[in-house]
């Protein structure tokens, strides 16, 4: 069996994709805490990853929670990526745990068996501009050949063994997923100009596509621009008025869920003003750093879509997309686009490329 993946580490959050499968998780690595977890009412894979290892100087197996366990039961936890890749350790079992779910949800493997099951891999990674390229071109290198991956449901306990044979990874900066899912939906059939701003949890990412390549010089990571950064505006205006101390990340699942109601105290409060107020302060900085970054690019550049993608489109679209009109740098509100699913679409678009470069093989 072949398994064919798409897999984008952003700030905050490792998205992947294959096929009807999808597997979004917080990218958090934290130390294993043994206790009773029978009652637990969520068994799914995704919430209960545990990965072996290997051994220790004792010959005691060593476990690590990956994800949202992580996030919830670790009390020392290691976060995968921020503005960059840091530990390349961290992300290559990251992709491994991403594989094996991606198996298990696609039908490759059978979670059933107990014993190793191999299967072939092809898969496409995107990480964050900040990365330096020759980590990238490490991270692809350290990511083919053949893997061993243990995973165990920490609820129900069950293990699984992979043998999973990688024929081909290719390592690209994340925005560029976006940038070749849109291409498939608009049916553009030659690479163009554009500049993809993903908007995600811990920063925003703007890449700039000329002449169908990335071009560095004009593409950022800017960390205070993000979901996090609106968060945290809202959270200080909040302490400002009620005395209270309010924490950003606190906000932040009211804000996803685009809830304007927020209790402080006993006391509720409509903070749908403050949330304009900044989200137009935020859209309006993004876009003079857009402007920033295109004045780098080549006189000859000519820029077709300006896409927008990640968490943060719900929020900021209308505002970004006005912001552009405003400050010249479209003419025609069609210029001004975003991926249907712009949550998951740096993964779907990175799945695309492998799956064509599966094909070239066959």
């Amino acid at each position: 069996m072949v398994l064919v993946v798409g897999i984008d580490f952003g700030s905050s959050l490792i998205k992947a994709a294959s096929g009807d499968a999808e597997f979004v998780s917080p990218g958090i690595m934290g130390e294993y805490n043994e206790g009773w977890s029978g009652m637990a009412s969520d068994k799914s894979w995704e919430n209960n990853l545990c990965i072996h290892v290997g051994y220790d100087a004792e010959g005691n197996l060593v476990k690590q929670f990956f994800g949202e366990i992580a996030r919830k039961q670790s009390e020392v936890k290691r976060a995968i990526t921020g503005s960059g890749i840091k530990n390349l350790d961290h992300v290559e079992m990251a992709v491994k745990v991403s594989m094996a779910i991606l198996a298990i949800a696609t039908g490759t493997i059978d979670p059933g068996v107990q014993d190793v099951q191999e299967i072939e891999c092809i898969a496409t990674v995107g990480v964050p501009i900040a990365t330096q390229r020759e980590k990238m071109k490490n991270l692809s290198q350290r990511l083919k050949g053949t893997k061993e991956i243990v995973i165990e449901n920490d609820n129900t306990k069950k293990i699984i063994q992979l043998r999973v044979h990688v024929t081909s990874c290719m390592v690209v900066y994340g925005p560029y997923g976006s940038y070749v899912q849109l291409l498939q939906e608009f049916k553009e059939n030659t690479a163009v100009d554009a500049v993809i701003t993903d908007i995600g949890f811990g920063s925003a990412e703007i890449l700039s596509i000329y002449d169908g390549r990335p071009n560095t010089l004009a593409s950022a990571s800017i960390p205070d621009l993000s979901l996090e950064t609106l968060a945290h505006r809202i959270a200080l205006a909040l302490q400002d008025q009620t005395g209270k101390i309010i924490k950003g990340l606190d906000l932040m699942h009211l804000l996803q869920e685009g809830q304007s109601m927020v209790i402080i105290g006993g006391e509720r409060l409509d903070i749908s003003e403050l949330k304009s107020y900044y989200v137009e302060a935020i859209a309006n900085s993004l876009t003079d750093e857009i402007i920033d970054l295109v004045s780098k690019l080549p006189p000859d550049a000519r820029i077709k879509y300006y896409i927008f993608t990640g968490d943060g489109v719900d929020l900021f679209w209308k505002d970004l997309e006005l912001a552009l009109y405003q400050k010249n740098l479209i003419q025609d509100m069609d210029q001004a686009a975003h991926p249907k699913d712009y949550r998951i679409a740096n993964a779907r678009g990175f799945e695309f490329i492998a799956t064509s470069r599966f094909k070239k093989t066959r």
